[in-house]
């Protein structure tokens, strides 16, 4: 079983994980008010990222470090 870590839970997200839970168990959905580098990433498999355009190169930079 996959690890997915879902960043952003608006329209997208929604739409997303809907689909993520046909194929995998999704464990928990974060509230939006976490700070993404506070999160425990050491298991993740995959990560998506559904913010607002002008977040994503750094939320990147940061899961590609971890």
């Amino acid at each position: 079983m996959k690890k997915i870590l879902v960043v952003g839970c608006g329209k997208w997200g929604k739409i997303l994980i809907k689909k993520l839970r046909l194929i995998s168990k999704i464990n928990s959905i974060l509230n939006s008010k976490v700070n993404y580098r506070s999160i425990n990433t050491k298991d993740v498999d995959w990560v998506f990222i559904l913010t607002p355009d002008k977040l994503h190169y750094g939320m990147v930079k940061f899961f590609l470090k971890k």
